[in-house]
């Protein structure tokens, strides 16, 4: 199920309230959207499908993102084009969540 991943890129308020309950709830944080589900991952993966982290970053939300590092997403995880979060969110403009990535980058 691709809820957490909906959460994270939605503009609704109180989702960062849903994230939480997910993630208390077991959401594998760092699942990649439709990964499974073959076809409809096949048919959507040129357009850059992606954790919860991917869509919380390239939406520039940054409470979303500071969550999602706290409980231990990976920031290296790649979307289906092959990009991190970081990427995304210096390709989109999102100075806010890159700088996020980056001080919690291991690196």
């Amino acid at each position: 199920m691709d809820v957490l991943q909906s959460a994270a890129e939605s503009p609704a308020e109180g989702r960062l309230q849903v994230m939480e309950f997910l993630l208390d709830a077991g959401a594998d944080i760092d699942a990649v959207k439709w990964k499974h589900h073959e076809e409809s991952y096949t048919s959507f993966e040129a357009l850059g499908l992606g954790t919860a982290l991917h869509y919380a970053a390239k939406n520039g939300y940054a409470y979303r993102v500071e969550l999602l590092l706290r409980r231990g997403a990976n920031a290296d995880v790649l979307d289906s084009t092959g990009k991190t979060a970081l990427d995304l969110a210096r390709a989109y403009g999102r100075d806010n969540t890159a700088t996020l990535l980056i001080i919690h980058s291991p690196t």
